[in-house]
């Protein structure tokens, strides 16, 4: 099927035609739920990787004490992935639950988050967490926004399983951003290389994200971008989109700056991040938000 890309009322880019729900049940069935880690996982990650893992999870943990008046409480991780995240979470005492399309990723890497685990459609996970009325302190929502057929739809969902003082984390990818588009201006790139559909249905910037969640109802607590690794397009020796034996090295770099700016203080790391996220550079955009108040 041919795609286009067609701009949402609030901002973001979104595919156009979208597909069904049935074409989107198989495309993730056929790429998501068949157990192909040389496609979807790495075998085997290095301490630079996972202490970069380790960190992302000590941010978050970091600014939900900013917002709560407790240290631990219950977390959920919907598309939790190798399960990282919630194993931080878990390891630091808190009450956690995740969920994912396939378990491959936590057994490979996070055996031990098996018995907090849940296998299947997130929208199924989520429908049964409603009836159950069950709430949660944290939601960690990271890389799932993206992917679905209307993110209004899912945050609404959202919404009821949590509470006054609950905090939704979500990291989308920061795509069809200003940066972006100077790259393809300056000729770094010729091409859109983000625009993966049918996997991404949904392109957001921090702007974008931002009305998404005021237009859902949410208040933002916080909006933080991580390490913009598009900057190294900008430079012909590391360009690792003209040449993709680079992208190794690029990562490399990310995963060391990151975790050189972390152990500088996580409030400075936050702060930096902060105005990142405002400037519209970052790979990604993380936003911490609570239900609004009227």
């Amino acid at each position: 099927m041919s795609y286009k890309c067609i701009q949402h009322p609030l901002g973001f880019f979104q595919v156009d035609p979208l597909p069904t729900q049935r074409d989107l049940e198989m495309f993730y069935k056929e790429n998501y739920y068949q157990q192909l880690p040389a496609d979807t996982y790495c075998a085997n990650y290095s301490l630079e990787e996972k202490k970069y893992f380790h960190n992302k999870a000590i941010v978050a943990d970091h600014i939900w004490t900013k917002f709560s008046d407790r240290k631990t409480g219950s977390l959920i991780d919907i598309g939790c992935g190798e399960g990282f995240f919630a194993s931080y979470f878990k390891q630091s005492g808190w009450d956690v639950q995740a969920c994912d399309f396939s378990s491959y990723g936590v057994q490979q890497q996070n055996p031990c988050l098996l018995p907090y685990f849940e296998q299947g459609d997130i929208y199924e996970v989520l429908e049964n967490k409603i009836k159950a009325s069950k709430k949660y302190d944290f939601i960690n929502l990271a890389n799932v926004l993206e992917h679905v057929l209307d993110p209004l739809e899912l945050l609404e969902r959202l919404k009821k399983i949590m509470h006054i003082k609950t905090i939704l984390r979500i990291s989308v990818p920061n795509d069809f951003s200003a940066f972006q588009n100077m790259l393809i201006e300056k000729k770094c790139i010729t091409e859109p290389t983000w625009f993966h559909p049918p996997d991404h249905l949904n392109y957001f910037t921090h702007t974008s994200l931002e009305n998404t969640l005021i237009e859902g109802g949410f208040f933002i607590n916080r909006m933080i971008a991580d390490f913009p690794i598009e900057i190294y397009l900008l430079n012909e020796h590391s360009n690792y989109w003209k040449d993709r034996n680079k992208g190794s090295e690029s990562h490399l770099c990310r995963l060391q700056i990151e975790n050189f700016l972390v152990a500088q203080g996580v409030d400075n790391y936050i702060n930096y991040m902060v105005a990142a996220s405002k400037c519209g550079i970052g790979r990604s955009v993380i936003a911490f938000a609570s239900i609004k108040q009227f």
